[in-house]
C-alpha cells in the first residue's frame, strides 16, 4: 500500500519545521550559508523533499523575510501607544532600532531580499502590508497633529527611512567611523520629527470657478 496524504495539519507542521530549520541554519550562517541541502540534513529530509513545500531557496528566504517583519512590527505595535504625537514618534524609534540592532543579521536580510532582483514587494501581497507599518504608525501621528494626508506621508517617509538609515549604518559600522554614535542620531532624529510636526502649513483652499461676466443689454 502506499503512503497516506498528509492531512493539511501535518503538511503545516512540515512547513514550519523546514522554515524554523531554515531560519536557524540562516542566523548561524547568514543568507550564503543557507542553501537547500543544509536545511534539509537539519530537518532529516532529502533536498527534493524540501520541493513540496517551498518553491525554491528565494521561497524559503521570502517567508524567513516575512517572519522577520512580523516580529519587528509587533515590537514596533507594542511601542506606539503614547498619546502625544512626539512620545509615540520617539518610543516607535527605540523600539525599531533596538529591535535591528538585537537582530542584526536577520534585519540586513530582510531589507537585502526587498531590494533583490527577484522580490518585488509591492506586488507581494504577504510583504506590502508588513513593510509598511512603521511609516503607516509615524503618518498616523502626523495626521493626528493635523498634517494633511499627503504631508505626513511625505514625513513619514522621511522619518522611516532615517531610522532605517541608522540601524544600517550601525550595523555595518559606519556610525562610528563617522565619529558619531547612535544616541546622538536619534536625538537629532528626534529634534526633525519635532520640527515637521509643528510645520503644519494651512493648504489653500481650491479656488472657486470664474463666474461669466453678464451680458451687455443691446442699446436700442
Amino acid at each position: 500500500m502506499g503512503r497516506r496524504p498528509m492531512t493539511h495539519d501535518q503538511r503545516a507542521k512540515m512547513r514550519a519545521k523546514i522554515l524554523e530549520a531554515a531560519r536557524d541554519r540562516f542566523l548561524e550562517e547568514g543568507l550564503d550559508g543557507l542553501s537547500m541541502r543544509s536545511i534539509a540534513q537539519r530537518v532529516g529530509v532529502s533536498s527534493m523533499t524540501l520541493y513540496l513545500y517551498y518553491e525554491s531557496r528565494q521561497d524559503i528566504v521570502r517567508h524567513i523575510t516575512i517572519e522577520g517583519f512580523k516580529v519587528l512590527n509587533a515590537e514596533v505595535e507594542k511601542a506606539a501607544k503614547a498619546s502625544k504625537a512626539g512620545d509615540r514618534i520617539r518610543d516607535i524609534a527605540n523600539g525599531y532600532l533596538k529591535w535591528a540592532l538585537d537582530n542584526r543579521r536577520f534585519y540586513s536580510a530582510m531589507f537585502t531580499y526587498l531590494t533583490d532582483d527577484f522580490a518585488v514587494a509591492p506586488e507581494d501581497p504577504l510583504l506590502a502590508g508588513p513593510s509598511n507599518v512603521v511609516a503607516d504608525h509615524i503618518k498616523k501621528a502626523f495626521v493626528q497633529s493635523g498634517h494633511s494626508d499627503a504631508s505626513a506621508a511625505l514625513y513619514s517617509t522621511i522619518l522611516w527611512s532615517t531610522l532605517h538609515g541608522i540601524a544600517t549604518l550601525q550595523i555595518g559600522g559606519q556610525v562610528k567611523q563617522r565619529g558619531s554614535d547612535v544616541d546622538t542620531l536619534v536625538r537629532q532624529f528626534l529634534a526633525t520629527a519635532t520640527a515637521y510636526l509643528g510645520d503644519i502649513k494651512a493648504e489653500a483652499p481650491a479656488a472657486a470657478p470664474a463666474k461669466a461676466a453678464p451680458a451687455k443689454a443691446k442699446k436700442k
